[in-house]
């Protein structure tokens, strides 16, 4: 799965802050190489329209740079999961300074953010000279705006085997647990037999603390049957490290089953 997801967030950009060089500010930006960002605002509500957050990134001219330039990539980790990149409009592209001035501050604001969601940004600096060849760069990151609220949490549960519609076929019986405190929706399920990929079908929703089965028709396994759960990685869900799980092959199905 790749770790760059793409999310439904709406992205303000506030008007750019350059600072005209002075020759005082010039000589106390050359100490100053730093770039850094900080999180200015992190709001919560109910509403998706409260949930925002506001970061500002601010460098300084180099003695011997001549132009400078930033990039903000935003980062969210949903409940216990990993901190994985986020595409939405206006991040990842590079915001330039006006020529001539010694400080370059931007802010970029992040609205209708997710609950059960930690955010934050990682800003990349660049310096340049006058040819155009890069004299330094920095990354700083910011500090992470947090967004409670409940998080479905799904798990593998049991798998039965039975006997298939035709000869040599298995009816595979998985059971899909919630174990969180709100439904999940919209949850994929794929069966691996042997290594190979049997069929991927959606469950629909699962409600809070419950379960639900779903049924494959695929061959007799000689070595182990694999379940996974939302193997694309789009449910946002407590804690996914619990979605796939390998079952060995080993007695016989059992009994007769109806076509599926």
């Amino acid at each position: 799965m790749s770790s760059r997801v793409r999310i439904a967030l709406a992205v303000s950009l506030a008007a750019l802050v350059a600072v005209a060089s002075s020759a005082a500010m010039t000589v106390a930006a050359t100490t100053a190489t730093d770039g850094f960002v900080e999180l200015l605002e992190c709001t919560h509500g109910k509403r998706a329209a409260d949930r925002n957050a506001l970061f500002r990134a601010e460098m300084r001219e180099l003695s011997e740079s001549e132009t400078m330039r930033m990039r903000f990539d935003l980062s969210e980790r949903v409940g216990r999961g990993s901190w994985r990149a986020v595409e939405a409009p206006g991040l990842g592209v590079w915001r330039y300074a006006q020529p001539d001035v010694a400080r370059f501050a931007y802010r970029q604001r992040i609205e209708a953010l997710q609950r059960g969601t930690a955010y934050r940004m990682t800003v990349t600096f660049q310096w340049h000279d006058a040819a155009g060849e890069l004299v330094e760069r920095q990354v700083a990151t910011s500090p992470v705006c947090r967004q409670g609220g409940p998080l479905p949490n799904v798990r593998v549960g049991a798998l039965e085997r039975l006997s298939g519609p035709t000869a040599g076929t298995v009816r595979y019986v998985v059971s899909v647990v919630n174990k969180g405190p709100v439904a999940a929706r919209r949850v994929d399920v794929s069966l691996i037999v042997d290594g190979a990929e049997v069929d991927t079908r959606g469950i629909g929703k699962v409600r809070a603390r419950s379960r639900r089965e779903i049924a494959f028709v695929g061959p007799a396994c000689t070595a182990a049957v694999v379940v996974e759960l939302d193997p694309d990685g789009r449910l946002r869900e407590l804690d996914p490290r619990d979605n796939k799980r390998s079952f060995p092959c080993g007695e016989p199905p059992a009994g007769p089953s109806s076509p599926s």
